[in-house]
């Protein structure tokens, strides 16, 4: 079966991907994970999440190490986080590409 073209080049086809990693990139899994946090981000600020949201919450939920130190406090700042967590920040942008 051959992907469509919409595929970024390095992205090899699902029969070709650890079951890890096709476990991780389900997109059943990444919509269960938007879909719970943007439920979320309504409840508590009666507002819609904004659509930049929707990509940065999965790397931030999928990568463990990231996940487990994310506050756990909604009256956390984020920019205090940030300048917290520098090596978690710094590996971020190459964990939102795709593999």
């Amino acid at each position: 079966m051959s992907q469509p073209e919409i595929y970024p080049p390095n992205l090899p086809p699902w029969d070709r991907r650890s079951p890890a990693v096709a476990a991780m990139l389900n997109p059943a899994l990444i919509a269960a994970i938007l879909i719970t946090a943007t439920a979320e981000y309504v409840r508590l600020r009666n507002e819609s999440l904004p659509a930049a949201h929707a990509f940065l919450i999965p790397p931030l939920v999928l990568h463990r190490a990231t996940r487990e130190e994310l506050p756990r406090s909604v009256t956390s700042h984020w920019p205090k986080w940030v300048a917290d967590h520098p090596v978690l920040v710094a590996g971020f942008p190459a964990r939102r590409r795709p593999t």
